[in-house]
Formats: C-alpha cells, sequence, structure tokens
C-alpha cells in the first residue's frame, strides 16, 4: 500500500487496502472510521487545559500576573497573549481582570493520514539547465495558470516565502532555495533553532515545491523565491493554535513577503467564532499584514458552505489572509473543497476534479496493477461512504457501491499536483502526486512572491487585489467557489507591471 503520514489541508487520495488476516483486522466501525477522518483532513480538534490565549487591552500584561498565571508569549502589540495556568481557580479567575476581554483554551489541531503517490522514474539534475523540468508533463496546473509566460516576466528574484507547516526537509534537489538559518520551529510556545529545518511528516515540503521549486524535476510558482521553513507540528501529529499565531509573527519578523498557512482545520462551530480564538487571530494577521506580509490560507477540504450554518474555517475566514479553494484538472471546483462567499478570495489548482468518480476513476488499477489506465478506458470505482462529502474509495468486498466510469483525459493520480517530497520513514528524496487546498494555497503564495519581485514595497492588500484583478472565471469578486476567480499568473503580473519594463 502506497501510504504515507500526511497532515494538512490536504485531501487523501489513496485506495485503503486491509491487508491482515481475521485475528488482526479491526473491527469495522474502527476501520471505516479511521478511513473516514483521514478523508476530512484533520482527525481532531483538542482543547490544552494548560494553555491559554487571552485577548486584551493594553497593560493587561501585568494584571494577568499578578492574577498568579504565567504569560509566556505577548503578541499583536501586547493585546493577545499566551498564558499558563497551573489550576482551574486561577483560570476562573482570569474572566475578571480588567482589560481581559476573551479568554480561551488553546487550540491543538490533531491531523489524519495522507498519501503520496510516488513517481518511480530517475530525475536527473541537469533537467534545469536544459530548461525544462523533468516531470514537466505531469504539471497540468502551471501552464493552467500563465506560469511559464508569466516567468518571462519575474521569477521571484529576491523575494521570501515563509512556509507554517509540518517543516521543509533540506536536501532535496528542487529545494536549494531553502534558508536553513531562518528556518525555525514553535512547539509547545518554545521557539527551536538546534535542528531545524526538518520535516517530520513530509507534507511541508509538498507544499515547498508548489510554490518554489526550481525546476529540476518539477517547477514552483516562484522558483527564484528563497524558501523559510517554520515548523508547528510536533512528533505526535499536533499543532497549537498559538504556535501558528508565533509563527505568522515570526514570518513578519524575518521580512516575509508571505506566509503560508496550508494548515486546513474543521469547519469550526459559532461559538469559535465568537470566542477569543478568532480575535487572537484577527489581531495577530492585522499586525503581521501591516508589517508588509502577506498571508495565504488554505480554505480546507470538507466541502463545506463556510456561508451558512454558522461554520467558519480559521485563517480563512481573516479579513487579512488570502483564502484559497481548490480547483482540479477540469478547472471546476474540486469536490472536496470548502467554499463560501467572504471565505474565499481565490481559487488555484489543488487536484482532483469536480466529481469524485471522475477523481478516483482508475485507483483499483494504479495500485493493483500498477499501471495508469488510458483515457476513456472503462472501468469502476468503489465507495465506502458514496453519499457523503467524502466517498472514500475502497476494494469492491468492502464497499457499499461501485461504480462505473469511463477514465477521464487525466485519470488517477494525474489529476493530483506532483510535486517534491520527502519520506520520512525512508528519509528519502522524490517527486509524488497530492491533492487537496493544501497545495492551492502554495500556489497563490508563490504568486504573491512574483508580485513582489515587481514591486517590492507593495501593500498586502495591493498584492491581494492585484491577484483578484488578474484572476479569471469568477462570477464577480464574491462569488462563493472562486471568489474573484481561478488566478492567472501572467494577468496578475500584467496589473502590476510598470511602463517600459
Amino acid at each position: 500500500m502506497k501510504t504515507m503520514q500526511h497532515l494538512g489541508a490536504s485531501i487523501v487520495v489513496l485506495l485503503a487496502l486491509v491487508a491482515c488476516d481475521a485475528a488482526t483486522a479491526p473491527d469495522e466501525a474502527t476501520r471505516t472510521e479511521e478511513l473516514r477522518s483521514s478523508f476530512a483532513g484533520v482527525a481532531s480538534v483538542q482543547s490544552d487545559d494548560q494553555r491559554f490565549i487571552v485577548v486584551g487591552t493594553r497593560g493587561v500584561e501585568a494584571r494577568l500576573a499578578d492574577a498568579g498565571v504565567e504569560v509566556t508569549h505577548s503578541l499583536a502589540d501586547g493585546t493577545v497573549f499566551i498564558v499558563a495556568a497551573p489550576d482551574a481557580d486561577r483560570v476562573a479567575a482570569l474572566a475578571d481582570v480588567p482589560g481581559v476581554q476573551h479568554l480561551t483554551r488553546d487550540v491543538v489541531f490533531t491531523l489524519g493520514e495522507f498519501s503520496v503517490e510516488p513517481f518511480t522514474g530517475a530525475v536527473s539534475p541537469s533537467a534545469r539547465a536544459s530548461g525544462t523540468p523533468e516531470l514537466w508533463e505531469f504539471q497540468w496546473e502551471k501552464p493552467l495558470i500563465d506560469v511559464p509566460a508569466a516567468h518571462e516576466i519575474a521569477t521571484g528574484i529576491g523575494t521570501r516565502i515563509a512556509i507554517i507547516d509540518t517543516g521543509i526537509q533540506p536536501g532535496h534537489p528542487d529545494l536549494d532555495n531553502l534558508n536553513e538559518d531562518a528556518s525555525v520551529a514553535f512547539i509547545a510556545g518554545e521557539r527551536i533553532e538546534a535542528g531545524e529545518p526538518t520535516d517530520l511528516f513530509g507534507h511541508g515540503t509538498m507544499v515547498a515545491g508548489i510554490a518554489a521549486a526550481r525546476g529540476v524535476g518539477v517547477l514552483g510558482t516562484a522558483p527564484d523565491a528563497e524558501l523559510v521553513s517554520i515548523r508547528v507540528f510536533g512528533p505526535e501529529g499536533g499543532a497549537f493554535a498559538s504556535d501558528v499565531l508565533l509563527a505568522l509573527e515570526y514570518a513578519a519578523e524575518i521580512g516575509a513577503d508571505v506566509a503560508n498557512l496550508s494548515l486546513g482545520t474543521v469547519p469550526l462551530p459559532p461559538e469559535a467564532n465568537a470566542g477569543g480564538v478568532r480575535g487572537a487571530i484577527e489581531r495577530v494577521v492585522n499586525g503581521v499584514v501591516r508589517s508588509g506580509t502577506v498571508v495565504t490560507a488554505a480554505a480546507g477540504n470538507s466541502a463545506a458552505d463556510l456561508q451558512h450554518g454558522g461554520e467558519w474555517a480559521s485563517y480563512t475566514s481573516m479579513a487579512g489572509t488570502i483564502g484559497a479553494s481548490a480547483t482540479g484538472a477540469d478547472d471546476l471546483l474540486t469536490f472536496y473543497s470548502n467554499y463560501g462567499t467572504n471565505a474565499i478570495d481565490v481559487a488555484a489548482p489543488g487536484g482532483g476534479m469536480a466529481d469524485a468518480v471522475d477523481s478516483y476513476c482508475g485507483i483499483f488499477e494504479y495500485f493493483l496493477e500498477d499501471r495508469i489506465v488510458d483515457p476513456g478506458e472503462e472501468t469502476e470505482v468503489c465507495f465506502l461512504y458514496p453519499d457523503e462529502a467524502f466517498p472514500v474509495p475502497v476494494p469492491p468486498e468492502f464497499a457499499t457501491e461501485c461504480v462505473p466510469c469511463t477514465a477521464p483525459e487525466r485519470p488517477f493520480p494525474l489529476n493530483g499536483i506532483i510535486s517534491t517530497v520527502y519520506h520520512p520513514s525512508t528519509g528519502e528524496h522524490g517527486y509524488g502526486w497530492e491533492g487537496g487546498t493544501s497545495f492551492a494555497a502554495p500556489h497563490v503564495a508563490g504568486l504573491v512572491a512574483l508580485v513582489r519581485e515587481l514591486e517590492p514595497g507593495l501593500h498586502p492588500r495591493r498584492v491581494e487585489d492585484a491577484i483578484k484583478r488578474g484572476a479569471e472565471g469568477g462570477a464577480g469578486r464574491s462569488d462563493p467557489e472562486f471568489g474573484a476567480g481561478r488566478i492567472n499568473a501572467l494577468d496578475t503580473l500584467r496589473t502590476v507591471q510598470r511602463p517600459g519594463r
């Protein structure tokens, strides 16, 4: 079974093969729930009983200390605080401290699994010298958004992209633009420099390649930009919400042109929206944007309407971020992508297709026969949850329904996004296919770098406006699926290109 650990706003693209005997097989409920959570992109969201996020007025820090709690970090110009409380009584007392506006437990995002479909051929380091990445034929998304033509104008020279994720593993031939000295981790409030950068799960390395791969095997949107890794996931696969806030402020501190958040969350309920989590994010993001750093964020893979029902996604709902939904090889919104007016600013390629059957057509042949089906070939896809937002593909013996399909022009896995891969279990670098809004957002981050090469001092909101003006296919800027439209790199650069360049 070709699987690896998976984190972030990425949709699983695996065939769920069960290779165990009756004595070791998990019960049906456990097995199906594991599959189900994998497709959600986030397995669980838990609160932490020892760490709290406080939103307050300036000057409240001293009063928090007087209340008997340890203020471990101060953010957003002294209006957001991360505190450690030794007991429940002192936590309860915090709400009565003058100047405290919101108090909430820190949130830990524990993420699911993902599959990387490996490319098994060899890639020559001399490929970039020839001008064409060796795996260019598989990169359907870059020509779609006019990246090659945009590179005649800008390639990201002199810009910096911060990837807030699982880390970026050094040593990949396509990621020699990684600044290892500037790379850090924030884990449970601790800033870690020794041993960084490292990628514990492989997700961040894949995201980095989409934004800025150098063109050996694959080409990033901004291949001449500098990458900085800011890891927020620990070895258990969880990330504190407060660590993401610290990472954002660090990105601004080092002058990153853009900070990318391919983290994704399950849609959160209204009470979280109204509470301290949203207030803290808003203040930190606003400060980061004022400093000049653009924030790009993945919309998440719950196929949820973020406009109705009171749900919201933590970062795409912020006014200062560029929230990205995912389009597929058919240039339509993918079956898994979240959507919603005021939550989606633009769309970008993320892999898959609008129809789940088309997305997975050929998955059996790929895994069981080690081949990719031909376009037009008749086959079938079997699902465990055919009527759910995430119709999990499984072998026929475990399926509730099998659906005939005609292989599209780009069958599984070719309708995914191919990018740089690191396998933590083996220590090997390579390339692989994936899909999810995780991989839409770094296309936007790379585009920010292209814009900033042309206009280094352009305010983040004007960068966002240029990207929106250059987008195509949207029905106005408030389209619930596409926002302003699916990004187009060339048209965006034309909106900011100075006369005579």
